[in-house]
């Protein structure tokens, strides 16, 4: 697990039926808060994942 933002962790997992990545987010308590979309390379859906992250922990 990687911190996305403070309390905001997250898990990069790869889908082979879709051959792409997304990241899925926790909060303190292991609560999921939701999915990126899917992307082509793992770096593109860690930036994702950051960018969701960014968005619970504002609002």
């Amino acid at each position: 697990m990687v911190e996305y933002a403070p309390g905001i962790t997250g898990t990069v997992h790869f889908s082979r039926q879709e051959r792409a990545y997304y990241v899925e987010l926790f909060d303190a308590e292991g609560i999921s808060l939701g999915k990126t979309g899917l992307y082509p390379s793992e770096a593109g859906a860690r930036e994702a994942g950051r960018r969701l992250a960014a968005k619970h922990a504002a609002g």
